[in-house]
């Protein structure tokens, strides 16, 4: 099996110096580059076509979700779920998509060492319209993920790849001189390369612009591992036999079929790959090693698809885990254990909207294939050095937790200051006024806020989350007399909140404040304040929000156990808000 490589860094006066935008930490196993982008959800009644109209599937709902995704994002992101450390390579910027994608990541357990965040670059967007049948269409904006070309692949990425064991890449964003660049940088430096071809060459060489058909063939040509779906395999076929000229299977005479068993030994030999996993949806996979052993692995029956749009990138993240923990197959033993675990994880995926994995994910998985989860899960027989010294020194993570329980018993000795009451009540009865409670904040307190609308919204009250910096760019048109506008900030000095609560209450919104500190610029304009205190030392290095989180989650937690006693909630309105999921299986 391959085995990673510690981390190097030269000194200088007793300190580590690091790449800009680097930093020193464990070694990852796993590091992909390509898409990850902000995912705006839309279901439709049937998909447009060009030059007609077609009608959101809700007449009085636009937007479904927005979620964070991406290619190489959601295969990382599942590699993880099964115990391999996964890290992502990208440019990103200080923009609202770029924290949202990256506060996702710290939930997900992907490493952000290796992004580079820069005011000059921009972070991806991506528009997905969904049918009834689950099926979608994808308008991707791909932003700096698509200046990743041959010089900047050097520039910023060389360094995770010297560190790695695998590299992962996609045909789907990164222009295919970056592609290129990253497979020869893995070859040079003794890495595994694994491929996923996302697009057909004939959208990466016209719609997507990621280069030319010959660029595309050298590209397919060099990795290691390649994973094509079955409708990309004709056009892959097509663009070896004309050398580059052409990916349509009728210039080359290619015929193809759509057996898996087929296809994925052609596309072996084609391309002289070492492994080749060809995907045909909900009709499985079809695997070939070098050495001439092959697999197919059907389906898993009973499977309901919400939305396909992760499902390849949920089964290539299990490639990665299984080729990570056992190395390539060799047997059909060996590709049937990590073909069933990979299809799993894009069965699991399929079942929920978007394409990174949600708390039921692993067990869905184990469910549908449980030796093959079990043994791709199981830590290696001979775990490296790298894996042991991950549990020496705990110390920093205690302390944390002490920190964080001595700021929550001051909040208890403190008690709830400000007003607490009036917010509840306000909160309660805004829907009787036609309104909704309506949460906004900005950075980690922003991550606070969702949660809490989601909980609002879970007992029965209307709510959603609004981020800080879209209220001046056109959604001071959701707020409506009768909403409750509640802000969340702990200092209550954020430069993108102090303007709202004027321009709401002109619109006849109650608006509240829920801060760590008294005497913010935001707490002057607003109806209503409730101060949990914070302190700098229950914060990390005294400034990273750690305890004020502690403290703005504990205050959310207050506000809805208020509400379920005043309004008399039960167990039944939860379960009627809540079907899904293994609690919804609980409260069934």
């Amino acid at each position: 099996m391959l085995r990673g490589r510690a981390l190097t860094g030269a000194t200088w006066r007793g300190r580590k110096v690091v790449k800009k935008g680097f930093c020193e930490g464990k070694a990852i196993d796993v590091v992909g580059c390509g898409s990850n982008v902000v995912d705006t959800f839309f279901k439709v009644r049937a998909m447009p076509e060009a030059g007609s109209k077609t009608y959101f599937a809700d007449a009085m709902k636009t937007l479904e979700e927005v979620v964070v995704g991406g290619v190489t994002l959601n295969h990382l992101a599942w590699a993880h779920l099964f115990g391999t450390s996964t890290g992502l390579m990208a440019l990103q910027g200080y923009d609202a998509n770029g924290e949202l994608i990256r506060d996702r990541m710290d939930s997900l357990g992907v490493s952000k060492r290796y992004i580079d965040i820069s005011h000059s670059h921009a972070t991806s967007a991506c528009h997905i319209l969904l049918d009834p049948d689950g099926e979608r269409a994808i308008i991707m904006a791909p932003a700096s993920t698509s200046k990743i070309d041959s010089h900047a692949a050097k520039k910023y990425f060389e360094l995770a790849i010297k560190q790695a064991k695998i590299v992962t890449t996609e045909i789907s964003q990164v222009p295919l001189t970056g592609v290129q660049r990253l497979l020869d940088m893995s070859k040079e430096h003794g890495k595994l390369s694994m491929l996923d071809v996302d697009v057909p060459p004939s959208v990466a060489a016209t719609s997507a612009n990621l280069g030319t058909l010959s660029e595309t063939l050298q590209v397919v040509s060099s990795a290691d591992i390649l994973k094509p779906t079955i409708d990309a395999a004709p056009e892959l076929l097509a663009l070896a036999a004309t050398n580059g000229q052409s990916c349509d299977p009728r210039d080359s005479g290619i015929a193809v079929s759509r057996d898996l068993r087929e296809i994925s030994e052609r596309l072996l030999e084609t391309f002289g790959a070492r492994m080749v996993a060809v995907t045909d949806g909900k009709n499985g996979c079809g695997l070939s090693v070098e050495g001439g052993v092959t697999e197919v692995i059907p389906g898993f029956p009973g499977v309901k698809q919400i939305d396909s749009t992760g499902a390849g990138d949920a089964f290539f993240g299990g490639l990665v885990a299984g080729i990570e923990r056992f190395g390539i197959p060799k047997s059909r033993e060996d590709l049937q254990v990590v073909g069933s675990a990979a299809s799993a994880a894009g069965a699991a995926c399929v079942e929920i909207l978007g394409g990174l994995p949600i708390e039921e994910s692993r067990s869905r998985m184990v469910e549908l294939a449980p030796d093959a989860v079990s043994q791709l899960s199981k830590p290696p027989s001979q775990p490296s050095k790298l894996r042991t010294e991950l549990d020496v020194d705990v110390s920093a993570g205690t302390s944390s937790l002490t920190r964080d329980c001595e700021s929550l018993e001051i909040l208890r000795k403190n008690g709830i200051s400000g007003d607490f009451g009036a917010l509840c009540r306000e909160c309660g009865e805004a829907e009787k006024k036609g309104g909704r409670v309506l949460v906004t904040g900005i950075g980690k307190s922003g991550y606070v806020g969702r949660r809490l609308s989601a909980s609002l919204a879970s007992i029965g009250i209307p709510s959603h989350f609004i981020h800080a910096s879209e209220w001046l760019h056109g959604d001071l048109g959701n707020a409506q007399p009768g909403d409750v506008v509640l802000i969340i900030s702990n200092s209550g000095n954020s430069p993108e909140l102090i303007p709202i609560p004027p321009l709401l209450q002109k619109k006849g919104v109650v608006c509240a404040l829920l801060a760590g500190k008294r005497g913010g610029n935001v707490e002057t304009s607003c109806d209503l304040v409730v101060i949990g205190v914070t302190r700098d030392e229950g914060e990390i290095l005294g400034k990273v929000p750690a305890g004020s989180i502690v403290v703005q989650e504990a205050m959310c937690n207050a506000i809805i156990a208020q509400l379920v006693e005043t309004r008399q909630t039960d167990l039944l309105t939860f379960a009627e808000n809540h079907p899904g999921g293994n609690l919804g299986k609980t409260l069934a």
